[in-house]
């Protein structure tokens, strides 16, 4: 049992390494000087209609010289009414926006090498069509840009209009996703990424051969990206820590939804090529299952395994520090009780999601995978 207890413990001083490293991300505080980076807007969609309103909305709030941008949405083969409401919007609108379809090709990838072929810009930055954005969002990236001089960005997401139990403890699960993503890459460990908020030099993604190697799955247009560039160029890439660089998306209303969802994210581990990102996938499913039998140990026999309690309240108190600090970086509220309930069923959830990946398909934007 000790080797229980010696997992758990170093799951822990993982925590805290990843806590530090959050915490020593600098944010923006303002900017002194307005920064000049074109870019080009890219949004792939497929049925948005009854959700673009938003993203249109953000648009047309952007305090970016409209001079300096260009928005182009690609067309998934939508069957609803969001090519003529994306129409609409640039018959209206004094921005520059363009819309293309694909034809033979389908999916996020295609869609965003398609927009990258037709784009005027040197830098790229990705979005989806539910999102909302800040109106210093371009700002905030070109800052970051100036700053750095780095050729991959990406920036921090979270949901809004979250009204049901089951939505609040997503915002709380995807605080420490983004999270995670942030500090590892403050690590030299790059692992996640959202490509809710993502942003590559043209030139970058050509050099790497764009998604040659992983076209065949749906996901991971974001992270194998990041993880090609930076083995690249041995870095160039940051997290942008900035609260006018949030994106807001909308939670996942209903169980199914979720499950295809996270089955998708799961899947992508198996085609991960760096070994510090296989490995940590691997140690942190190993932590997880040594928490259900430290727990369960404790449970069957408490007088004898009592000791496990204090690595495991241990556990619990580092990842409501390190979500807690996140979630105030997004301006959320942390609400205990909420952390504790998926505190107590995240392990079986994630252990679930890893096995579950390996096996059978699952469904997005109503193609199985």
């Amino acid at each position: 049992m000790l080797a229980i207890a010696g997992v758990i413990i170093l799951y822990n001083c993982l925590l805290l390494i990843i806590l530090l490293a959050w915490n020593s991300i600098k944010i923006k505080q303002d900017y002194k000087k307005q920064s000049v980076v074109k870019f080009s807007v890219i949004i792939p969609f497929r049925n948005e209609a009854k959700r673009l309103q938003g993203l249109l909305h953000s648009f047309k709030n952007l305090n970016y010289n409209k001079d300096h941008f260009e928005i182009i949405f690609i067309n998934d083969h939508s069957t609803d009414s969001s090519v003529s409401v994306v129409a609409d919007f640039a018959k209206s609108s004094a921005l520059n926006v363009s819309q293309y379809n694909l034809q033979e090709e389908h999916g996020k990838k295609a869609a965003i090498r398609l927009g990258i072929s037709n784009s005027s810009y040197d830098y790229i930055i990705t979005t989806d069509a539910d999102c909302s954005f800040e109106p210093g969002w371009l700002q905030s990236y070109a800052q970051q840009y100036v700053i750095t001089g780095d050729v991959l960005v990406f920036g921090p997401v979270t949901f809004y209009n979250e009204s049901t139990f089951f939505e609040k403890l997503q915002t709380i699960e995807f605080a420490s996703l983004i999270g995670t993503g942030a500090a590892s890459l403050q690590l030299k460990k790059p692992n996640m990424c959202n490509g809710a908020n993502f942003s590559f030099k043209k030139e970058a993604f050509y050099q790497v051969g764009g998604y040659e190697g992983n076209e065949q799955l749906a996901s991971g247009d974001d992270e194998f990206l990041m993880h090609k560039i930076y083995n690249f160029y041995e870095g160039g890439v940051s997290f942008n820590k900035d609260q006018d660089a949030i994106v807001k998306t909308l939670p996942l209303r209903g169980w199914r939804e979720f499950y295809h969802q996270r089955k998708r994210w799961a899947s992508k581990w198996k085609k991960y090529t760096r070994f510090s990102t296989i490995l940590t996938a691997l140690f942190v499913a190993a932590a997880n299952l040594a928490v259900l039998i430290g727990v369960a140990l404790v449970i069957i026999n408490f007088e004898g395994y009592s000791w496990l309690l204090f690595p495991l309240l241990l556990k619990v108190f580092l990842e409501g520090l390190f979500i807690g600090r996140v979630m105030f970086f997004f301006k959320k509220s942390f609400n205990v009780f909420h952390f504790i309930v998926l505190e107590l069923s995240y392990p079986v959830y994630a252990l679930f999601f890893g096995i579950a990946a390996n096996f059978g398909t699952y469904i997005w934007k109503d193609r199985r995978h």
